[in-house]
């Protein structure tokens, strides 16, 4: 499924599937915010639908965007 996608940190998947097929079935676009911070929009009215923050496996957030890679 081309919409699946998983965000991976020094090699290990954190969130699979995406971030925005769990909040909005695919309503939502994923923005890449400041600090890290993955905000989620409704396309449907543009509204902030919320925010999901990465954490690393010792449970410090990442704030880095540079840490990420995310396809």
């Amino acid at each position: 499924d081309a919409k699946k996608k998983t965000v991976v940190f020094n090699g290990s998947p954190l969130i699979k599937p995406s971030a925005v097929d769990i909040a909005a079935e695919g309503r939502a676009l994923a923005v890449l915010g400041k600090g890290g911070v993955i905000r989620l929009v409704d396309m449907t009215d543009h509204s902030l639908m919320g925010d999901i923050y990465l954490y690393d496996s010792a449970g410090a957030r990442l704030e880095n965007t540079d840490q990420m890679v995310i396809y």
